[in-house]
């Protein structure tokens, strides 16, 4: 039988966002970081644990409240000792996001790249690193990256969403309506991929398809629709 897992919070690590808990990983559907899941088949480490699982749990349940500086010491403390619990795939993944969530891209960018020399298909990595280079302005390289996750997890709705408006960024409007109507069809409820499309089909002209997408987004819960309204408007006005 496959390990269970459950999500550490029911909001995301970075902006609060709620999220809706379920098996494999996620990325929050507002933000675009990935969340962290613990596998419950095992006790949880002790606070005072000085294992290896001990440090690497530590890190993870501080990333996950914010405290990247926390996470990164205790990660790299992990990283240097045995452990059973954590792979060290998935310990260079995590401290890659508390690095890329404290702008230190190079240093995310290189512990994805450790991680996936211990596992190539490991596809958290992946994604860590397409957001990484993102941040860094390198949208060929994160669209790389983007694409060799999606090889591993071709059902990944809400990357399909992120490689959308990476294409969005890059002003590939038809590439990122592609992108965005197959996260949608994968799945329906993520409502950046909504509101994304919107923005998409108002960038192509399509201002019909264009507000009803967004009112879509507005009903599954986006918050920041006053933001892609006035870029519909702004582009409506240019004709």
């Amino acid at each position: 039988m496959p390990p269970k897992y459950q999500m550490q919070s029911l909001t995301c690590a970075k902006c609060g966002a709620p999220l809706n808990p379920g098996p494999g990983e996620i990325v929050c559907p507002y933000c675009g970081t990935p969340q962290i899941l613990v596998d419950t088949g095992t006790p949880a480490p002790s606070p005072t644990d000085e294992s290896g699982d001990g440090y690497a749990y530590r890190g993870v349940q501080a990333y996950e409240a914010g405290e990247y500086l926390t996470a990164v010491r205790e990660l790299e403390k992990a990283l240097t000792l045995k452990t059973q619990r954590y792979s060290r795939a998935t310990m260079l993944t995590v401290l890659g996001n508390a690095h890329d969530q404290l702008t230190n891209y190079a240093a995310a960018i290189s512990c994805y790249q450790r991680a996936l020399d211990a596992d190539a298909r490991f596809y958290r990595a992946w994604v860590g690193l397409g957001i990484a280079y993102r941040h860094q302005g390198n949208y060929e390289a994160a669209e790389s990256s983007y694409q060799k996750a999606l090889s591993l997890e071709p059902g990944y709705a809400e990357l399909h969403a992120s490689l959308g408006a990476l294409y969005i960024f890059r002003n590939q409007v038809e590439r990122a309506i592609q992108s965005l109507e197959h996260a949608i069809r994968l799945n329906p409820t993520v409502a950046i991929a909504h509101a994304n499309l919107a923005l998409a089909y108002a960038m192509a002209k399509r201002f019909d398809e264009a507000e009803s997408s967004l009112r879509q987004a507005v009903a599954l819960g986006y918050k920041n629709h006053k933001t892609i309204r006035d870029r519909i408007a702004a582009l409506r006005a240019l004709g």
